[in-house]
């Protein structure tokens, strides 16, 4: 009775463990040096949408983001010279399921030397939604510096090219606008002429001088209150 009791409660204990990692919102990898999965959690399904057959046949390296690939092969050379000690991972993309690029925070150990896991376990999360909120913050505050400082030319500059000079600038410097900008009507509000910019390429300055406009055409999209933002 007693060891009927006791493996009851091993499969209790088992089916309680095995519900919490499939619904977590955080998921673990056992990796090879070379980034192949040995092992990996249920829950990865609500991480990255595979499933733990499906995760257990990707490299790491396959489905990570290009831009992102040296700083995992970093860490990973960091973890694998140095046993036991958790180290944090950089925040990177990895690709869902879905096609789509999610971030991940990751805690990466070396667990090589121990016969029990023979590997690299890495411990990931989902952290997009936090690093998109960052982005807009970063966007928001860019914008209302942007702003500030167009309002304070527009009090302190004496012409309006020296104006328009200033506002380009203030637009790729504190702004971050890649290429900027300005041009005005003439006198019958059919011709868009060029008054100043920031980093244009010269070759490309012509076609922004004298551009026609047509109010159905792409600037007229733009001026329109439709446009899309």
């Amino acid at each position: 009775m007693a060891d009927s009791n006791t493996e009851q409660r091993n499969e209790d204990s088992e089916r309680r463990f095995r519900a919490l990692i499939e619904q977590s919102s955080d998921a673990t990898a056992i990796l090879s040096a070379s980034g192949f999965p040995l092992y990996i959690t249920p829950s990865v399904k609500n991480v990255l949408g595979y499933t733990e057959q499906e995760a257990m046949q990707i490299n790491l390296f396959d489905i990570c983001h290009d831009e992102d690939k040296e700083s995992v092969a970093e860490v990973m050379h960091k973890a694998i010279a140095t046993q036991g000690v958790p180290i944090r991972g950089q925040i990177v993309r990895i690709m869902h399921k879905d096609g789509k690029w999610r971030w991940l925070d990751a805690i990466v150990t070396n667990m090589m030397h121990d016969p029990a896991i023979n590997g690299i376990v890495n411990n990931f999360r989902d952290i997009t939604e936090k690093i998109e909120a960052e982005k807009q913050l970063l966007h928001a505050n860019r914008l209302y510096a942007f702003i500030s400082k167009v309002n304070q030319a527009i009090s302190h500059t004496a012409t309006e090219k020296d104006l328009f000079d200033q506002v380009c600038k203030i637009a790729t410097e504190t702004g971050k606008f890649k290429t900027v900008w300005i041009g005005l009507f003439d006198e019958n509000y059919t011709t868009i002429n060029l008054q100043s910019q920031s980093n244009i390429l010269p070759e490309d300055i012509p076609s922004f001088t004298n551009i026609p406009f047509s109010p159905v055409g792409p600037h007229g999209t733009i001026l329109s209150t439709q446009a899309p933002y």
